[in-house]
């Protein structure tokens, strides 16, 4: 479902196939309980090979950007397929995350 690379400031955790209610619990899990309890903050998603997100998987953005921000660090998104950014446009969370374009956009600090 995912493979991570890291780099000194950022892990970027690229995604594949779908964020639904099968198994946005353990994507969210993982994430909170492996990366940021280590003293990950800052996350990167890459998503263009994520081919389908449910509400579940909005929780699990919404709740990886809030550990992040509550330990001093940033989620950074990128790579939306068009279903994914007409959900976030439709929810209004677009307005919320932090989305970018590429990673190169992703990884420079704001």
């Amino acid at each position: 479902m995912y493979e991570v690379d890291y780099t000194d400031d950022h892990v970027i955790v690229r995604m594949k196939g779908d964020l639904d209610v099968v198994n946005s619990d353990d994507f969210k899990r993982w994430v909170i309980d492996h990366l940021i309890a280590s003293g990950k903050k800052n996350i990167v998603l890459d998503m263009s090979k994520l081919n389908y997100m449910d509400s579940s998987g909005l929780g699990v953005i919404i709740s990886i950007q809030k550990h992040c921000k509550l330990n001093g660090g940033a989620l950074t998104i990128f790579g939306l397929n068009e279903q994914i950014r007409k959900l976030l446009e439709l929810t209004s969370l677009d307005r919320i995350l932090k989305i970018k374009n590429n990673l190169e956009e992703a990884l420079k600090e704001e």
